[in-house]
């Protein structure tokens, strides 16, 4: 998978442009460039618009880090 570069994450009927900042065993962490909304079990699409096949590259729920 391709972890540079400019990604997106889509939450409710929000898509917004990511950095990923992270990747561990299952998790991943990410910076985005602007501010937004979502509910705690809400499901995040992983998205890579600039791919040219399948944009899709995964989907996880928010998880807090102790």
């Amino acid at each position: 998978m391709q972890t540079k570069g400019k990604f997106h994450v889509t939450v409710g009927m929000q898509t917004i442009p990511i950095t990923i900042t992270d990747i561990k065993d299952n998790s991943l962490s990410f910076s985005a460039d602007k501010p937004f909304c979502f509910t705690k079990d809400e499901v995040f699409l992983l998205l890579n618009l600039n791919a040219e096949k399948l944009h899709f590259i995964g989907s996880g729920i928010w998880i807090e880090e102790t």
